[in-house]
């Protein structure tokens, strides 16, 4: 990808600092957006899980575990829209895990559960409480299933390797996958196997309730602002093994000292912060934290509780994320496509707070601005 640079040079003469001086604040902007142009690209959960997926030891040993346990389908599709193709390509996968004997509970897009840190843990606790003990990645672009195993958090085991099977395409998968239930004669142990997939789209992020209205107490407080995850990358793997997730984590870097840019240079006193939990956060002096999700705006609209009307339903908003010319701009576009959005999130009462605005945004810096447009307008008025 071409990348932007700008190059300022700064003399010493006593007119080149007037004139630095006069359109200092222009010149900043125009450096921040340039930067900003390069930040965008950084998020990317797909590279994220196959990060992941490679800091595995590789096996060519059949997973046996996923006749007896339970599994969850991460299903990564590339597509900038979460429509019916991943759960239509979800259902053919589902019969050839039903041959294996294996036992999917649930179907998750990987943008939803990626969506932002504190849903992606309540998916994790999702996964925890239906005690599921394996993942199974259906990365549909490259016709490939893994499966690795998971622990009792819910997090990764990297003490068992991964097993991976590709096709040529998702019929010549699925005839893969049924030949290695030929091979391996096992005993199964998983009966009560449903017949079609179920897909989770909506996961219960907090306990409190949603308003619109954000609480005018954050002008005079300290705020905390969620920065991006990086991958947790074990000491004992192979540096071959590691190339992935270093460079995703040096994407995830450059993205979140984006982030501080944008935040640091708003009026109000934020602080960023790595979030944990909500005990954390609040010990550690916040009450409310802002975070950016991003995934369809249809699922997104339902994960946020946000009040919905009919045509809103199905199609979405952007705001114009304009620095230099503030107001919002409706823009129709699909419900299925990615969008950003940010929120406020109160680490005491698990209450969330949306805005009056539906401020969503195509792209990450635009949804920030937003948000910052829609604060101003609604302490103005």
């Amino acid at each position: 990808m071409r990348k932007l640079t700008v190059t300022l040079s700064l003399g010493f003469f006593k007119s080149d600092i007037i004139f630095f001086n006069k359109h200092m604040k222009k010149i900043l902007i125009l450096i921040l957006f340039f930067l900003i142009i390069n930040a965008n690209a950084a998020y990317d959960p797909i590279k994220r899980l196959r990060a992941e997926i490679n800091l595995h030891q590789v096996t060519n040993k059949f997973p046996y575990n996923i006749t007896k346990q339970r599994s969850i389908v991460i299903v990564l599709d590339n597509s900038n829209k979460i429509d019916l193709y991943w759960k239509e390509k979800s259902k053919q996968l589902h019969k050839g895990l039903i041959l294996m004997n294996a036992d999917p509970t649930a179907y998750v897009h990987i943008y939803d559960f990626y969506s932002n840190t504190i849903i992606h843990k309540a998916y994790l606790k999702y996964i925890s409480k239906r005690k599921i003990m394996n993942m199974i990645v259906f990365d549909i672009p490259r016709n490939r299933v893994s499966i690795l195993a998971l622990t009792n958090l819910a997090e990764f085991n990297y003490s068992k390797a991964i097993w991976s099977i590709n096709g040529n395409s998702i019929n010549d998968l699925l005839y893969r996958m049924g030949l290695v239930v030929k091979r391996n004669k096992y005993k199964p142990e998983n009966f009560l196997i449903p017949g079609q997939p179920e897909f989770i789209e909506d996961i219960n992020i907090h306990s409190g309730e949603t308003y619109e209205n954000y609480p005018s107490i954050i002008a005079r407080q300290k705020v905390g602002f969620a920065l991006f995850e990086k991958i947790n990358i074990p000491d004992n793997r192979p540096e071959e093994r590691m190339d992935k997730a270093k460079l995703y984590n040096a994407s995830v870097d450059r993205q979140n000292e984006q982030m501080k840019l944008m935040f640091y240079n708003h009026e109000y006193n934020w602080k960023a912060i790595l979030f944990e939990s909500n005990i954390e956060a609040s010990r550690k002096g916040f009450q409310y934290v802002y975070f950016l999700s991003c995934t369809s705006g249809l699922n997104l609209r339902q994960t946020l509780d946000y009040p919905t009307g009919n045509e809103e339903t199905h199609y979405m908003t952007t705001g114009d994320g304009d620095m230099m010319n503030k107001g919002f701009r409706r823009i129709v576009i699909e419900a299925t496509e990615l969008i950003h959005k940010g929120y406020l999130h109160q680490v005491i009462s698990d209450d969330i707070f949306v805005g009056r605005e539906w401020d969503a945004h195509t792209s990450m810096t635009g949804a920030i601005k937003n948000f910052f447009y829609s604060l101003e307008n609604q302490f103005k008025n």
